[in-house]
């Protein structure tokens, strides 16, 4: 998790999403240190573990910020997280940093019709086409199984423009343009079981590529069998993919873990659209104001 963390500025204050939304004040709750050592040293139930954390939510999200996030830190101190339950802990903390946020599933399901609609009627890329009128044609499809085609063609709606700059062997300096499938690769992982899931992280690890939190795919794209999500070692089982994504979005937010740069379109349309989230470092997007206008008339 390390290499996810943001980047600091030259004054050494990382831009951090809980920093960059001014309108939160995190006070820190007075009994909180003896809840803590509660967590630390006593055998609790689930429950019990959820209701200290909602009681020390001010306590734990300042200590992430002046830990500047530190995953060594996360680990030690917060290893809660990493339980198969842990996003429910997760998501308690989302919730005290923006308390004013809209509901990705009641707000996805709102504009499902009209949010196909312009995929079908702007994408161009052949793979996602095909996927999106195989989806289209299948009568009674269930509901995550169409969600989970749009999650996946939307990234043809959202074509990455960003360019990475590399040396040759040469030594000339080169640009490597991303691609559609760039961007659904570090959107999402799909593969037909999970031990290939397995073999393609594993893949990732050996060759040193950074995973940054994504949702995990057995299955295909048009009949997912099981939907998780993946971060930092720990993987969250899900039947629904909405609420995978919706997990998956906190993550990104709740531990100051930047987008993947061949993604970043696509997540920041969810950002802004779905929570109605804007924070001052977001990188500007014609096309995302565009599609909003239009989902919105």
């Amino acid at each position: 998790m390390s290499s996810q963390v943001s980047k600091a500025h030259k004054n050494n204050e990382p831009p951090t999403r809980i920093s960059g939304n001014k309108n939160v004040e995190i006070v820190i709750e007075e009994d909180a240190e003896n809840l803590i050592a509660s967590l630390k040293h006593e055998e609790l139930t689930w429950p019990d573990i959820e209701m200290i954390w909602a009681k020390t939510t001010g306590y734990r999200l300042n200590h992430l910020r002046s830990t500047n996030f530190s995953p060594s830190e996360i680990h030690k101190t917060w290893p809660q997280y990493m339980q198969p339950l842990g996003y429910k802990l997760i998501d308690i903390d989302f919730k005290r940093l923006h308390e004013k946020y809209d509901d990705l599933l009641s707000s996805y399901d709102k504009s499902y019709l009209k949010l196909v609609q312009i995929i079908d009627e702007r994408i161009k890329d052949p793979s996602c086409r095909k996927i999106l009128e195989s989806m289209m044609k299948t009568n009674n499809a269930p509901e995550n199984h169409k969600n989970a085609v749009v999650l996946y063609v939307i990234h043809g709606l959202f074509v990455p423009t960003t360019k990475k700059a590399f040396t040759d062997l040469n030594g000339r300096k080169c640009f490597h343009k991303f691609s559609i499938k760039d961007s659904q690769n570090t959107f999402m992982i799909v593969a037909n079981t999970a031990i290939e899931v397995e073999e393609i992280l594993k893949i990732r690890k050996n060759d040193k590529i950074p995973i940054q939190p994504c949702l995990l795919v057995v299955g295909t794209i048009l009949k997912p069998s099981q939907i998780m999500v993946y971060f930092d070692e720990s993987k969250y089982v899900f039947f629904s993919i909405i609420k995978a994504l919706d997990m998956c979005f906190k993550i990104y937010h709740l531990f100051n873990i930047e987008y993947p740069i061949e993604s970043i379109s696509v997540w920041l349309f969810i950002q802004n659209f779905f929570y109605n989230i804007k924070l001052p470092f977001d990188k500007p997007c014609p096309l995302i104001k565009q599609i909003i206008s239009e989902l919105k008339s």
